[in-house]
């Protein structure tokens, strides 16, 4: 190219050559430059909830990403969730891939698997003793109420084979004691005594703690029909075993119940604190007043391979001041007959984490339960179907407790 006379302006390479070797004068030159923004890499997150659990139970996977085109592993889109069910401790990995040019973005996450308890192993008593020592007759017709609360006051006790009638209640008032039952029957002849066994103090907020109570091996039979009824007053604490106060790690393995008019066969209860980790495991209930087993102001407490017929499970706080939390409910089977004896919940058995308004139950977990079945008409309310009872409709509860894997089979219906 010449140059001419006058000004002239263009543009060249950002190496300043000049277009002409001569250039005119006034010739004014500049040079440019070109920004190329390269692509912003991907990022993905995995997690897993929960992050451990049972054998045959489930975790949820969730991935989140930002920048990213597509995603490969146990979720296949960018973002999304996805059920796992291993059998083993396994760690998952998703990868995913942005713009030309940037490097793929990975993580993990570890699921641990334990396996489902298959049994229980009872504590070890320590140097038993037997009501019968104390003057129990276990005939079936003596009550035996008094017999029994002394030989709990001397130490663990080793019930024999028989028929035992306890019309009042036993307190166990510290900790670390025992009983066990040989095939015994306790049995109730009225329905107006409160609890059979009461563990804890009424003196809820008296700073004690009772720990590592248990019961294990009786057979409990109440006063009520096989076709249960229910009504307020006296009858509704015809409790055969309840905890007061700051109860934790108390035992309850093994026993039968059935025929109580109580609001539960076994139940926490504190205006607040009614402690931590109990275990309730490997029981039968039959014909409730209202619940089996329920959990009332407790956390971190363990419901699992109960079997149960015309009867409630699960977690219930009476409002926002009670505790609750990380307790876990499971291999539960729930079936119906006659329908529990209370009018709630239009069921005739069911199965919830918690239905009062307003009470944060995020924490606790129901898994891995069977429910089924509809009430034959000759109960006291006639024909009702099993329910399994989220609460987010029925009670709107704003965090609800996890539900995972459960059965709601023939006759049960799910209820939000």
């Amino acid at each position: 190219m010449t140059a001419v006379r006058g000004p002239f302006t263009n543009s060249v390479g950002c190496n300043n050559t000049a277009l002409d070797p001569d250039p005119a004068v006034g010739y004014a030159k500049s040079c440019y430059t070109t920004t190329t923004t390269a692509p912003p890499p991907p990022t993905v997150t995995l997690t897993a909830s929960p992050a451990s659990i049972t054998s045959g139970s489930s975790s949820t996977l969730t991935v989140t990403s930002t920048n990213a085109v597509s995603c490969t592993g146990p979720v296949t889109s960018t973002s999304g969730s996805v059920s796992v069910s291993p059998t083993t401790t396994t760690t998952y990995t998703e990868t995913c891939t942005g713009a030309a040019g940037t490097t793929p973005a990975t993580a993990k996450a570890i699921v641990t698997v334990t396996a489902a308890q298959t049994g229980f192993t009872p504590p070890a008593l320590v140097n038993p003793v037997s009501p019968k020592s104390y003057g129990a007759k276990c005939d079936g017709v003596t009550d035996d109420t008094n017999a029994f609360q002394s030989a709990v006051n001397a130490g663990d006790v080793l019930v024999p084979a028989g028929t035992c009638v306890i019309n009042g209640t036993i307190w166990i008032t510290t900790s670390n004691k025992h009983v066990q039952c040989q095939g015994t029957t306790l049995k109730r002849t009225t329905g107006d005594a409160y609890n059979m066994w009461a563990i804890g103090s009424t003196s809820y907020n008296n700073g004690v703690n009772y720990d590592n109570d248990s019961i294990v091996g009786c057979n409990f039979i109440g006063a009520n029909t096989a076709a249960p009824t229910f009504t307020l007053g006296t009858r509704q604490f015809d409790i055969p075993v309840e905890t007061y106060g700051r109860v934790n790690n108390f035992f309850l393995a093994g026993n039968s119940f059935k025929q109580f008019f109580g609001q539960s066969m076994f139940q926490t209860y504190s205006p607040t604190n009614g402690g931590s980790g109990d275990y309730i495991a490997y029981n039968t209930f039959a014909s409730c007043g209202y619940y089996g087993p329920v959990f009332d102001a407790h956390t971190n407490g363990y419901i699992g391979h109960n079997q149960l017929v015309d009867c409630a499970i699960g977690v219930e706080n009476d409002n926002t001041t009670q505790a609750t939390g990380g307790n876990i409910i499971e291999y539960n089977t729930i079936g119906v007959l006659y329908g529990y004896g209370a009018p709630d919940m239009s069921a005739g058995a069911m199965l919830t984490g918690g239905v009062t308004q307003n009470v944060n139950y995020s924490t606790n977990i129901v898994r891995n339960n069977t429910i089924s079945g509809t009430s034959n008409g000759l109960g006291a309310h006639g024909v009702q179907p099993s329910r399994l009872i989220i609460g987010t409709s029925w009670g709107n509860v704003p965090h609800p407790a996890q539900y995972q894997n459960n059965t709601c089979g023939t006759g049960c219906v799910f209820t939000p």
